[in-house]
């Protein structure tokens, strides 16, 4: 059995430098790549845009604004069992808490600082002006002008934000612990500062604001809430509550041991509601706050972040759960009202007809009608008891990798799509290949398993490879899968035996080989940080380097057609690479996606692209 590889890649540039190879088959002699003749143009035409892990939701009227990993996601409540998404702007980094004033929503982007969006069209928020904190911008509160940053190990930041795209440090404030959350009430910023507790800093003056008093909290404290003249604040293990009457001199009121992991706290008439992470939500009868005691719970499938009240009720950033909301008007027993399941991150693509298949990690298979390539449409999400990571199409079948194995999912009627077979394999369902009776699945430490999916209810493993390395995706053509195996290159498989398949060849690449694509005489390897490697397949028992280009971030996904391969290229979008000289291959064109490019499949003009956390992302390239 063999371990998924480490992360680094210290010896790549070694490796890459001495490959330099010569040989008289199939593609030219090797020449590293490089060289930039950009003759397409690459536009955006449509896109369909993931929800992901929701980390601060806030309500005004009927639309709830969620902080997700990839930025800002505006939801119309009109119906609060139903959430329907309405608009997204995504930021450049992790959207982890967000104040809305007016026409405008103020989001703590962790590295990436303060974002300011315009919100005045829910459709279509926008984002117009930003500021780098020093820290991790974690925490926001928005009152008058200001907006006050938990920055982290950077304590707080005051940023002066009357001009909204050009927002400016006004002051700052450094604190003893890590300033995860801050909420502005008076003259006077309150601090959940992690390690050190409850800190109180005096911000009348925002150009030189200054710490007043502190209260220390037995665990780490993660979130405030201030009302009246008490602080609530979620505290791991509990809740506790702070008398703040006296700012300099600040005293501890009360305590309430909470079930799970209080991690987000908000103070509505006489109950605290406190976001318990794997406890879901908490509610405590405040009232009398010496005596605080839990009243209810309702638990949710993630992991609850935060929560905000809205008359009766409750609206919970439960990361991967999504955005629950739960009925509160009975405190002692709070009820699920209603949930959007987060969509995952679009991993793979697979286009056929009308549609588009996204292997949706957590959010299982989503199918999108892309009839109209600039209005996406979600169709169906077809859920399965794993995370799916890879997706072949062919004719009404779909064949889904889970990790935990393989599922047929019937897509005859694409706004049906049920599974109706499964088989699990022993290592990480990663990527699944289809042609005719069989399925190849590439199964990471466990190897390629070789599924006969004749009988759509019973698929069964057939044949195994045992690779060396670990097997990521498989390209299958007559008889031969060509295997990228992470650490082990290449590996070219003898399929013509299915219960028996053998290795006929392989060939070491540069760093570790992501993902394959085959076509005419070269295997065409998406090798993570050592770019795209193009191998020579002419002689299946000899394959060889032929060529190679560097990207500038790790190369993910590849596919190629006519003379280009479209290398998805991570955090920096696409490549398109001209490859009508193999040792010679030139860049053609790029698109810098929002999200992470992990997939891509090309049809005609138009490339879709599975952008991780951004979802899909369709593109249409031309001369």
């Amino acid at each position: 059995m063999k371990s998924q590889p480490s992360a680094s890649h210290a010896a790549a540039a070694a490796v890459w430098s001495i490959m330099i190879l010569v040989f008289a088959t199939g593609c030219p002699s090797s020449e590293n790549g490089g060289g930039k003749a950009s003759t397409l143009v690459v536009t955006p035409v449509g896109s369909y845009n993931n929800c992901n892990y929701v980390r601060a939701v806030r309500v005004d009227g009927s639309l709830a604004y969620v902080a997700t990993e990839s930025g800002l996601t505006i939801f119309d409540i009109s119906d609060p069992a139903k959430p329907v998404p309405v608009g997204t702007c995504f930021t450049p980094g992790i959207a982890t808490d967000l104040a809305l004033a007016g026409s405008f929503a103020y989001v703590a982007d962790n590295e990436n600082g303060l974002q300011i969006i315009d919100i005045s069209d829910a459709k279509n928020p926008l984002l117009v002006g930003s500021y780098d904190t020093a820290g991790l911008a974690t925490g926001v509160f928005q009152k008058g002008t200001f907006a006050y940053i938990a920055d982290g190990t950077d304590g707080l930041r005051v940023i002066d934000i009357s001009n909204s795209s050009n927002p400016t440090l006004a002051g700052s404030c450094d604190t003893p612990g890590f300033a995860g959350a801050v909420y502005v009430a008076g003259s006077y910023a309150y601090l959940a500062d992690g390690t050190a507790g409850l800190q109180v800093i005096d911000v009348s003056n925002s150009s030189n604001p200054t710490l007043t008093g502190s209260c220390d909290t037995p665990n780490d404290a993660y979130d405030v809430f201030v009302k009246d003249s008490f602080a609530y604040i979620a505290d791991g293990n509990s809740l506790r509550i702070v008398d703040i009457s006296n700012s300099s001199a600040l005293k501890p009121a009360g305590t309430c041991w909470t079930p799970g992991f209080a991690r987000g706290i908000t103070v509505s008439g006489s109950h605290a509601y406190v976001a318990s992470w794997n406890a879901g939500l908490v509610t405590v009868d405040v009232s009398n706050v010496s005596e605080a005691v839990v009243t209810g719970s309702c638990d949710t499938p993630g992991v609850a972040y935060d929560v905000c009240i809205n008359n009766s009720l409750a609206y919970v950033a439960d990361w991967r759960g999504g955005l629950r909301v739960i009925d509160i008007s009975n405190s002692s027993n709070p009820k699920p009202a209603g949930a959007w399941e987060t969509s995952g991150a679009a991993l793979k693509v697979f286009v056929a007809g009308s549609h588009a298949y996204l292997a949706n990690f957590e959010g299982g298979l989503q199918i999108i009608d892309i009839s109209d390539t600039s209005k996406p449409a979600l169709v169906r999400t077809c859920r399965t008891p794993g995370r799916v990571c890879g997706i072949w199409v062919i004719g009404n079948r779909a064949y889904a990798a889970d990790e935990i194995g393989l599922k047929v999912i019937d897509v005859s009627v694409p706004s049906n799509s049920t599974v109706i077979g499964s088989c699990d394999t022993p290592g990480t369902a990663y990527a699944v290949h289809a042609v005719g009776t069989h399925a190849y699945v590439s199964d990471g430490s466990a190897g390629l398993h070789v599924i006969d999916v004749s009988v759509d209810s019973k698929p069964k493993i057939v044949g195994t490879f045992d690779s060396p390395g670990y097997a990521y995706v498989a390209h299958v053509r007559d008889s031969y899968a060509y295997l990228a195996d992470k650490q082990c290159g290449l590996q070219v498989i003898d399929i013509s035996n299915a219960s028996n398949p053998t290795l006929t060849g392989s060939c070491e690449t540069a760093n570790s080989a992501w993902s394959v694509y085959v076509s005419g005489s070269c295997a065409y390897v998406a090798d993570e940080f050592g770019g795209l490697q193009i191998i020579d397949i002419s002689d299946p028992a000899n394959p060889k380097t032929a060529g190679s280009f560097d990207t500038p971030d790790k190369a993910t996904g590849i596919f190629v057609r006519e003379s280009r391969a479209y290398v998805a290229n991570w955090k920096k979008g696409i490549l398109i690479v001209d490859v009508s000289n193999p040792r010679k291959p030139v860049l053609a064109g790029s698109y810098d996606t929002p999200g992470y490019a992990e997939g891509i499949y090309v049809t005609g003009s138009r490339a879709y692209v599975g952008d991780g956390i951004a979802g899909l992302r369709i593109l249409e390239i031309k001369k």
